[in-house]
């Protein structure tokens, strides 16, 4: 029962971010405090230590992505929203989540790629961006990230990712 409650939490969670982010450009604080409250009471009324330090644990092992958003390739949203869902979760399966996120987020990239018909501009000036930190021997922001024939909402990445991780999981497929 506490697992199809974790996964209509997360499917109105997902798709709660996926509104805002298109509405606004951004990811609600509020929306991710809710989710977050949810999930660690849900993970309480198991009444296993167990289970209540790993979704607590869960919350904080996205934080790992901060390299991006300080890299500007990722928004403070997008961790937060990812945080949220580790703390519905838990550890290993937020893990799972972020790997189906970015797997599906390439796949969406490269979807927008072909469809803007500017794949190869994109791939010429991430290898610059790679080429230039070598140079510089330093991790500079990509300004590439944020013009408007790069960009697609990372929202539609964590979506997929989890609504993927969800059928993985009532399917029985083992990630």
């Amino acid at each position: 029962m506490l697992r199809i409650i974790q996964y209509a939490v997360a499917l109105v969670f997902v798709a709660v971010i996926i509104i805002q982010d298109i509405k606004e450009y951004k990811i609600k604080n509020m929306s991710v405090i809710l989710c977050i409250c949810v999930g660690l009471a849900l993970s309480a009324c198991t009444r296993d230590m167990h289970t209540i330090l790993n979704s607590f644990i869960g919350m904080f092992v996205p934080l790992a992505l901060f390299p991006l958003f300080a890299l500007r390739m990722l928004g403070a949203g997008d961790i937060k929203a990812i945080c949220a869902l580790g703390a519905l979760f838990g550890t290993v399966e937020i893990i799972k989540i972020m790997a189906l996120s970015f797997l599906s987020g390439g796949i969406i990239a490269l979807g927008f790629m072909l469809f803007r018909k500017n794949g190869i501009e994109r791939v010429k000036r991430f290898i610059g961006y790679i080429r230039g930190c070598f140079m510089m021997r330093k991790l500079t922001s990509y300004d590439g990230v944020y013009e408007n024939d790069a960009v697609f909402r990372f929202a539609y990445a964590i979506a997929s990712g989890t609504v993927l991780y969800i059928l993985f999981e009532i399917i029985g497929f083992a990630i």
